[in-house]
């Protein structure tokens, strides 16, 4: 149960940031992040980049906000190829150093299980495809006991026995060549917080699915999900809703009642016009009451879950929030900004400017295509820097404008007060009522 309920009558406090190192020979587009995770006890932030290396941080609570300090360097995980997904063991508590793991799943390699606290590879789950060749997996879920490991790959489900690595592993479909089910891969995954044999997975075709992990089928299907494919999943604190997040032109994030099928609501990709397809996180805060999710234009905007509305919003980064993890028992919430950007010639004019130098341009003479600089996002060019429109949003608390910083990983601290649950319920509940 959560111990606050978020209030958004200040703005947010700024108290540890990491800037991604450069790394020009496995990140020559900008070594953006890949979203973050708070560890079920809080105690850890995990993060990947653009170079597939795991970063592990143990000691952002106590850094405290002091900005001026460089934060101790993280422990660095190789992961091998493009990493594609990384999930927490639900067990994990910094007390045990046993229970401290997480799983990751990269391209040509099996799903490995990492040792949070020392960095070592612990086991490994393979998964073989119908010529018996090994294949990657493209989204994990862990069940809420830590039993089962959910692996998602193209029309199907690989369920693992977290306590027996190796090859042994049971296939779940998810599309038949009749044409039924859900059609492509699944990039998403998550395990209902109450029941461990309910799995939700999305697909890249557009379509979101509930299985019973002791069953051969499907329990229902959400069929046409709006943009261009899904790629995340939330389950609301009561297990009732199912939050449904699409990439692409039309995306955003679907409220699905698992109970009846119906979808009250649909949060649309902010701001209007945005289509990214990279995957872009949401987050249900412990109590139950609002999403945070992040956008192209660097906000991170609180959606009420009774109704879908916008409660909040706030620029905390100067590049896309591609990443947001509230922390599951403090106010607390970490953001990882980036996306890729891929370098252009110089051109001739700028080449001219450069005199005797200009056959020769050094890092600074060179353009970049930055993709999440669109028109529609009502950004412009000024001074070097991206000029924001007035959108309305509020800028965090801090001494630097958090605009000016892109691949950032960043926690901030909400404004709150303690929850009451006999004064008001939780979001889904609301949303219950309301239906």
């Amino acid at each position: 149960m959560a111990l606050y309920q978020l209030t958004f009558t200040s703005k947010p406090l700024l108290q540890w940031q990491y800037t991604a190192p450069v790394n020009a020979s496995a990140a020559p587009n900008s070594n953006f992040f890949k979203g973050v995770q708070w560890s079920p006890d809080g105690t850890f932030l995990l993060t990947c980049n653009d170079d597939a290396v795991l970063r592990v941080f143990s000691d952002v609570l106590g850094t405290g906000p002091d900005l001026g300090e460089a934060p101790p360097p993280p422990l660095a995980i190789p992961g091998g190829e493009a990493v594609y997904d990384y999930a927490w063991f639900p067990g994990t508590a910094a007390g045990d150093p046993a229970s401290c793991c997480f799983a990751s799943t990269g391209r040509g390699h099996p799903v490995h299980l990492w040792d949070a606290c020392s960095g070592a590879l612990r086991c490994s789950y393979v998964i073989h495809d119908a010529a018996d060749a090994p294949t990657a997996a493209r989204s994990l879920s862990f069940a809420p006991d830590g039993g089962q490991l959910a692996a998602g790959l193209d029309r199907g489900i690989h369920l693992f026995d977290t306590a027996r690595p190796g090859h042994a592993s049971r296939r779940l479909p998810t599309h038949a060549r009749g044409g039924e089910g859900q059609p492509g891969i699944v990039a998403a995954l998550a395990h209902s917080p109450f029941d461990p044999g309910w799995l939700a997975a999305g697909t890249t075709g557009g379509a979101a699915g509930l299985y019973d992990t002791r069953a051969p089928e499907a329990l229902c299907l959400l069929q046409g999900c709006a943009g261009a494919g899904v790629n995340a999943l939330r389950w609301s604190a009561d297990g009732n809703f199912l939050y449904v997040g699409s990439r692409g032109r039309g995306g955003g994030v679907a409220c699905w009642d698992v109970r009846g099928g119906a979808v009250p609501y649909f949060i649309p990709r902010a701001p209007a016009g945005a289509a990214p397809h990279q995957r872009m996180q949401f987050d249900v805060e412990p109590a139950g009451r609002h999403l945070a999710a992040g956008g192209c234009d660097g906000a991170v905007r609180w959606y009420d879950l009774r109704d879908g509305s916008q409660a909040d919003a706030c620029f905390v980064a100067g590049d896309t929030i591609n990443g947001v993890s509230i922390h599951p028992a403090l106010p607390l919430l970490a953001t990882a900004s980036g996306h890729r950007r891929f370098p252009l010639c110089p051109s001739s004019s700028s080449s001219e400017e450069e005199g005797e130098g200009g056959d020769e341009p050094g890092p600074a003479s060179g353009r970049s295509l930055d993709l999440a600089e669109a028109p529609a996002l009502g950004l412009g060019e000024q001074g070097g820097q991206r000029e924001r429109s007035p959108l309305g949003l509020a800028r965090c608390s801090q001494g630097d404008d958090p605009a000016h910083g892109c691949n950032v990983l960043r926690v901030w601290l909400l404004d709150s007060q303690p929850f009451d649950l006999y004064s008001e319920r939780s979001g889904s509940e609301h949303g219950e009522a309301k239906m």
